[in-house]
C-alpha cells in the first residue's frame, strides 16, 4: 500500500474519534479566496483535502510552470488552537508548526496558483547544540541521511519517513516535481557523524572562548583577491601562527559532554571541540558567525589542518590533490542524493553552494544521481548566470534578479540580455527568495509586487514564488543577503523563520494570490490568442528612468512603473507604430488606446500590438 494510502486511511479510522479542542485553519487552504480562518474538525478537514488531491488526479492534472520554494517547517505553521503559540502544542493533537502533513493539505492551493514544481529548503535532521532561536536553523545538518522529526505528526504514529514518502506521492498525484535542497559542505557542530568519524571534521583546542575567524592585514587581503581574481590559486596565503595554533589534530577518542556539545581527548588528556563557521569569501565579509554549523573536512593535508577561505572554498593547489581527498566523507556525500532518489523518488536537488564545492566531487555527485535517474534535476545556488554551470551539469541556478529586480536600470539590463540572448541557462525569476529581503517589504509593497510579477511572468525563464509571497508577507525568513548591519539587528534569531516558530501571515488582507492566478489565465490566454507557444525575441525600448517597457515577438508590449509617482505615457513617444490594445489582466478584453497610457504608482500593464 501506498503511504498516501494509508495516511489516508489513519485519517478515516479517527472521524470518529471525539475531539475537544478548536482547530483553525485559513480559508485559503481550502482554495478559497478568503482571508477567514475557520474552525474545523482537523480529521474531517485532512480527509477532505487527501480527497480533493484524489479527485484532481483523476482529471488530466497538467503540472503548471511555476516553482513554490516550501519551507515545510514554517510555511504551514498556523495558530490552530488560537492561543498563540506556534511551537508548543497538547500530545493529542497537531502540531502548530509546519509539517508534511500539513503540506499534503495545501497542495491543491499550490496547483491552482499554478505550481508544477514543490522546492523544499533543508528537511533533514536538525543540530541542537549552539541553535539558533528556538528551533535551529534548517542548514545546521546533524545527519543528511535523516530526516527532521518535527516535520512529522506524532498523532498519527507514523514515521517521519512515512509521511514525507505519502508528501511526495501526493505531489506526484497532481503531476508535481519535488525538488529538495541540499548542503554537502557543511554539518552541525554537534552532528552525530562525527562521533563515528572524527577524521571528517577540523578540530580546536578548547580555550572557552569564541572562536573566530581569521584576520588578515590589507596588504594580504589584496593579494588573496588578486590572486583569486586571476584564477592563481598557487600558493595562497595562509592565516597567521595565532589562528592556525588553535588547530589540533584529530582526537582519538570523542564523545558528548554533559550539555550536547561534542569533545575530542587527546593523547594528553586536552579537550578540543569542534569550530564553527564562518562565511568562507571574500576573508573579510562581515556576515554574523554561523555558530551552529561546521565545514566538513573534504581534504586531509597536515599543513593545511585549518578552517580558512583556501581550505574550504577556493582550494590551494597544494591541498587540492587526488591523494589528499578524504574520500570515506566523499564517498558518504556522493551517496546523499541517490538515497533520496532511491527511497522517496524526489526529482531533483537544489545545491546550497555548489560552486564552492570541489569539481570532481560535484561532477561526481550528479552522474551518481543520473544513473539512477537520467532526467534527474540539479539547480545551483549561484547568483551569476554563465555558461559554466551548464557545463558541470545543472539545470538552472538561482540567479540575480532577487537582488536586481527592484531596480528599474538593472531590470532593463536583464531585458537587453534577454535581447541579446546572452543566458545560457534558466535561472529564477522572483524577486525575492530565503535569504533577501521580502518583495512587499520593498517600496510600493504588494503594488510594487504585482508589477514586478506581471513583468517577470511574460520572461523565458523559471517563474519562482518564496513561501509567502502571494500572501503580501513582509517578515524576511532571514537576513542573509542585502541587509544593512542596523536591519540585520532588527531581525534576531527569535524574530526569524529561519530559526524560530512563527507562521506567515495566512489572514493577509492584501495578498497577491487572485492576482496571481488572473496573471496566470491572461499569460495563457495571450499566448493562445497570438498563437505563440514560446516568448524567444525581445526589444527594450527607449523610455524614462522609471520607466520599464519591452516589446515580445513584435506583439506584446510590457510597461512597468517603477516610480512613487502617476505617469502618463503619451503613445507618439513610443517607437511603436502598430495600434496598441490594454489587454485587461482580470477581464481578457483588449481595449484601444488612443493618445495615451496612464500608469499608478508601481504598475504594470501588457499591451497586445496589431
Amino acid at each position: 500500500m501506498s503511504e498516501f494510502k494509508n495516511l489516508y486511511n489513519i485519517l478515516k479510522k479517527n472521524l470518529l474519534v471525539k475531539y475537544n479542542y478548536n482547530f483553525f485553519i485559513p480559508e485559503l487552504w481550502l482554495e478559497k479566496n478568503s482571508t477567514q480562518k475557520i474552525n474545523v474538525n482537523p480529521f474531517e478537514f485532512f480527509c477532505e483535502r487527501f480527497e480533493r488531491i484524489l479527485e484532481l488526479s483523476k482529471a488530466t492534472p497538467s503540472g503548471g510552470d511555476i516553482v513554490y520554494n516550501l519551507f515545510a517547517r514554517y510555511a504551514t505553521a498556523f495558530d490552530h488552537l488560537g492561543n498563540g503559540d506556534f511551537l508548543n502544542s497538547p500530545t493529542d493533537t497537531f502540531r502548530p508548526t509546519g509539517t508534511f502533513l500539513k503540506s499534503i493539505a495545501i497542495l491543491p492551493y499550490l496547483k491552482k496558483l499554478g505550481v508544477g514544481t514543490i522546492y523544499l529548503l533543508p528537511v533533514t535532521s536538525i543540530g541542537k547544540y549552539g541553535k539558533k532561536g528556538n528551533l535551529g536553523s534548517p542548514y545546521s545538518i546533524n545527519n543528511p541521511y535523516k530526516l527532521d522529526e518535527n516535520l512529522a505528526e506524532p498523532v498519527l504514529e507514523l514515521t517521519v519517513e512515512q509521511q514525507f514518502k505519502a508528501f511526495i506521492e501526493a505531489a506526484k498525484l497532481l503531476d508535481m516535481k519535488v525538488i529538495m535542497e541540499f548542503v554537502f559542505r557543511t554539518a552541525s557542530v554537534d552532528s552525530e557523524l562525527a562521533l563515528q568519524h572524527p577524521d571528517w571534521f577540523y578540530w580546536i583546542f578548547d580555550t572557552k572562548e569564541e572562536f573566530r575567524p581569521p584576520i588578515f592585514d590589507e596588504e594580504t587581503l589584496k593579494l588573496i583577491k588578486h590572486k583569486i581574481e586571476i584564477g592563481d590559486f598557487d600558493n595562497l596565503p595562509s592565516p597567521g601562527s595565532e589562528y592556525l595554533n588553535k588547530f589540533a589534530r584529530t582526537p582519538g577518542k570523542v564523545s558528548y559532554s554533559s550539555n550536547g556539545k561534542i569533545i575530542g581527548h587527546t593523547d594528553d588528556g586536552r579537550i578540543l571541540t569542534i569550530p564553527s563557521a564562518f562565511a568562507d569569501w571574500p576573508p573579510d565579509d562581515n556576515q554574523p558567525l554561523w555558530t551552529d554549523v561546521t565545514y566538513l573536512k573534504l581534504h586531509n593535508h597536515t599543513e593545511f589542518n585549518y578552517i580558512a577561505y583556501n581550505t574550504v572554498r577556493m582550494y590551494d593547489t597544494r591541498l587540492y590533490q587526488q591523494q589528499y581527498v578524504n574520500s570515506s566523507l566523499w564517498e558518504h556525500i556522493r551517496q546523499i542524493v541517490p538515497y533520496y532518489i532511491n527511497n522517496f523518488d524526489i526529482d531533483g536537488a537544489m545545491v546550497d553552494m555548489g560552486h564552492a564545492m570541489p569539481d570532481e566531487l560535484m561532477k561526481s555527485i550528479i552522474e551518481e544521481a543520473r544513473i539512477i535517474k537520467p532526467n534527474f534535476i540539479f539547480w545551483e545556488e549561484n547568483f551569476t548566470v554563465t555558461s559554466k554551470s551548464k557545463q558541470e551539469g545543472y539545470d538552472a541556478v538561482l540567479g540575480y534578479v532577487p537582488f536586481d529586480s527592484h531596480i528599474c536600470w538593472k531590470m532593463k539590463e536583464i531585458i537587453r540580455n534577454f535581447e541579446n540572448k546572452v543566458f545560457p541557462i534558466d535561472f529564477f525569476l522572483t524577486p525575492e527568495n530565503h535569504n533577501t529581503k521580502r518583495s512587499a517589504s520593498r517600496k510600493g509593497g504588494t503594488d510594487f509586487s504585482k508589477m514586478i510579477w506581471l513583468v517577470l511572468s511574460f520572461l523565458p525563464s523559471i517563474r519562482f514564488i518564496h513561501n509567502g509571497f502571494e500572501l503580501g508577507e513582509q517578515l524576511p525568513v532571514n537576513t542573509g543577503l542585502g541587509f544593512t548591519e542596523d536591519e540585520i539587528k532588527q531581525f534576531p534569531a527569535d524574530k526569524l523563520p529561519l530559526f524560530s516558530a512563527l507562521s506567515l501571515n495566512w489572514e493577509s488582507s492584501d495578498n497577491l494570490v487572485s492576482y496571481i492566478q488572473q496573471v496566470n489565465s491572461a499569460l495563457e490566454k495571450i499566448k493562445s490568442h497570438l498563437q505563440i507557444s514560446k516568448f524567444e525575441n525581445f526589444e527594450l525600448l527607449d523610455t524614462s528612468d522609471n520607466i520599464l517597457a519591452f516589446i515580445i515577438e513584435k506583439k506584446i508590449l510590457c510597461i512597468a512603473n517603477f516610480s512613487s509617482e502617476r505617469v502618463e505615457l503619451p503613445i507618439k513617444e513610443l517607437p511603436v507604430e502598430d495600434e496598441i490594445y490594454h489587454f485587461d489582466i482580470v477581464h481578457h478584453s483588449p481595449e484601444k488606446v488612443e493618445n495615451s497610457l496612464s500608469f499608478e504608482a508601481f504598475s504594470g500593464s501588457v499591451f497586445i500590438l496589431q
